[in-house]
């Protein structure tokens, strides 16, 4: 890590396994108050790739003291919502706990104004609630979206094909129902959901 401010204003991007599927985590760079104007835009620019994620998780320290914990995490909400970033779908994750007691993380988090019961309690360093939030982001990115129809067995086999070129990022349910129809339920991510969709439209 270079020991001066704004040495890199890029996205560092990993893959990521989740049950054994690909996942792409980007760790963008962090949220600053009271910065010039040009260099808000800089970051923006940076940044707009958020708007496209089908999950965004907001890293707070939450070992900071309180009054520079709620200018960061306002500052953080601030930020998205200049960017259009659903809060839906974002999940605060308040690092560094181990350095607390679980009861002072949730009390200075809720203090900052966040929802103790949607966010996620972590330590990067010692490997606690990671699991936790890895499950959190497989419902986030991986049940993002559904698409229920009810179709006749030819659109419901067409649909079900078409599925199987996302592997495993989707998961399928059917049922018959009395008129002979299939009652299809699919659940992916956003983008996965919005082309079969269309397809479904095409069709």
């Amino acid at each position: 890590v270079l020991g001066r401010l704004f040495s890199t204003l890029s996205t560092t991007t990993r893959r990521l396994e989740v049950d054994g599927i690909p996942v792409l985590l980007s760790d963008t760079v962090g949220f600053i108050s009271r910065l010039p104007h040009y260099m808000i835009e800089a970051f923006k620019s940076t940044l707009e790739e958020l708007s496209y994620a089908d999950l965004v998780l907001l890293i707070v320290d939450v070992s900071d003291p309180p009054e520079k914990l709620r200018l960061k995490f306002d500052t953080s909400k601030e930020t998205l919502s200049e960017l259009n970033v659903s809060a839906d779908k974002t999940v605060v994750v308040f690092n560094k706990v181990d350095v607390l007691s679980e009861e002072e993380a949730k009390r200075r988090a809720k203090a900052a104004g966040a929802d103790v019961e949607t966010s996620a309690f972590i330590s990067a360093k010692t490997g606690q609630g990671i699991e936790n939030l890895l499950k959190t982001i497989k419902h986030g990115v991986l049940e993002a979206a559904e698409l229920e129809a009810v179709l006749t067995p030819e659109k419901a086999a067409n649909l079900y094909e078409k599925t199987k070129y996302y592997g495993g990022v989707v998961s399928v349910k059917e049922r018959i129902v009395e008129d002979g129809r299939v009652h299809l339920l699919v659940k992916g991510p956003e983008w996965v959901i919005r082309e079969l969709r269309s397809s479904e439209d095409e069709d």
